[in-house]
């Protein structure tokens, strides 16, 4: 069952065990009727044997765990006549004592089974990091209400992270989770969360840590590297607010150039790297709408372009562009630059790009994407007509 749980990536936060001895057990088991499979198979002290009329379950139980019922009117199985003499009274009840420990005996063997099963499944739990904590069975519900407000106070005190589902792994493990692509990293890297905090969001070799030195920590989708012990335990026990941070601030921030043909997954690309880099995401149209909102020269000669109803000038959006890639010290610009010229502006400009990444797409492949997306049709069965920028 944990093994179930594990899969679906539903980990326990706290395994409660209620423990009581097997004689203990025994005593409350045996002879209950909310447990009809272990009866009493007499009904002393005042008879030595059921009534088979009116006790047909119990018999019915008795002849279940092959134990023999006292009769005190036996019968030949082959001819069904009575067998004299009858037994008598002391006859019947060392039957029914021996019924009885034959009862208990079975009983014993279940409930030892079933103390090795917990024993079993404890050590599970603790191999897969999830803390156990052991409650007399014997005790008051008052005590028990007690033990079990102790164990989950550590989790309650979190609110936000009450419903998350942290896992502690080993680094053997985690290198396998990533090599396997069944997770990725954290927006976080090679940082220690916990210590991102400590050290004002700043990469400094103090945050950061290898894998194999590591303390992993499988949280939703992500692996997060913990560097102490103590760190993994503080990301375990409120992981929330620790995975909300903005991700560390490199010491030297990037301005990367995203190229390729439309449909090629050129603005999810963009997207994904300024938000994993914690830098300005820049596209023409956004650039565009970031000047006309200001007061400059720049913002009056496009309004008077647009006034026109004509459509901009390739290298009025370039200037755009490089005024909006001025004020970031780090971005990402999607699609831009469009063509020579515009190329040939943005390296007058000196913005100092550090990196192109260039998405190759055949035109097959960007051909079936817009095809598919302009044959997509909305949950009211309206078909949804996609404008696409050649």
């Amino acid at each position: 069952m944990l093994e179930a749980l594990l899969a679906q990536n539903v980990h326990p936060h706290l395994c409660v065990q209620l423990t009581i001895g097997i004689e203990e057990a025994v005593a409350r088991v045996y002879g209950n009727k909310e447990y009809p499979e272990f009866p009493k198979p007499h009904r002393l002290p005042f008879y030595p044997y059921l009534d088979p009329h009116q006790q047909r379950r119990e018999m019915r139980a008795l002849r279940a765990l092959n134990v023999d019922a006292p009769n005190p009117n036996p019968r030949d199985s082959e001819t069904g006549k009575p067998i004299l003499p009858a037994p008598t009274n002391e006859e019947m009840i060392e039957t029914a004592n021996s019924a009885e420990a034959a009862i208990k005996d079975k009983l014993s063997a279940r409930l030892t089974a079933s103390v090795a099963a917990m024993d079993a499944m404890k050590a599970k739990f603790e191999h897969h990091c999830v803390p156990v904590t052991i409650v007399n069975a014997k005790a008051s519900w008052e005590k028990k209400e007690l033990a079990v407000d102790r164990a989950t106070a550590r989790f309650l005190k979190h609110g936000a992270s009450a419903l998350a589902s942290p896992v502690a792994v080993s680094p053997e493990k985690a290198n396998e989770l990533l090599a396997l692509r069944l997770r990725r990293w954290s927006k976080f890297g090679s940082t220690c969360p916990v210590m991102l905090g400590r050290y004002k969001r700043a990469v400094t070799p103090a945050a950061k840590v290898a894998l194999p030195d590591a303390f992993p920590v499988v949280y939703g989708p992500h692996i997060y590297l913990c560097k102490t012990h103590a760190a993994r335990q503080e990301m375990l026990a409120d992981p929330v607010p620790l995975s909300r941070q903005r991700p560390p601030q490199p010491a030297a921030l990037h301005r990367i150039v995203v190229l390729g043909a439309p449909k090629s997954g050129r603005s999810s690309l963009a997207a994904s790297v300024a938000k994993d880099m914690g830098v300005a995401l820049i596209d023409a149209c956004s650039a565009v709408r970031d000047v006309l909102s200001g007061i400059s020269h720049l913002s009056a000669t496009v309004k008077r372009n647009l006034r026109t109803g004509q459509p901009l000038d390739p290298m009025l959006v370039a200037e755009c562009v490089c005024a909006v890639a001025l004020r970031y010290p780090g971005w990402v610009l999607d699609g831009f630059p469009a063509t020579r010229e515009q190329a040939e502006l943005l390296a007058a400009r000196n913005l100092g790009m550090t990196r192109v990444l260039v998405l190759e797409a055949s035109d097959y492949s960007t051909t079936a994407r817009a095809s598919a997306q302009l044959a997509a049709k909305h949950a009211s069965g309206i078909y949804m007509y996609i404008h696409i920028y050649v």
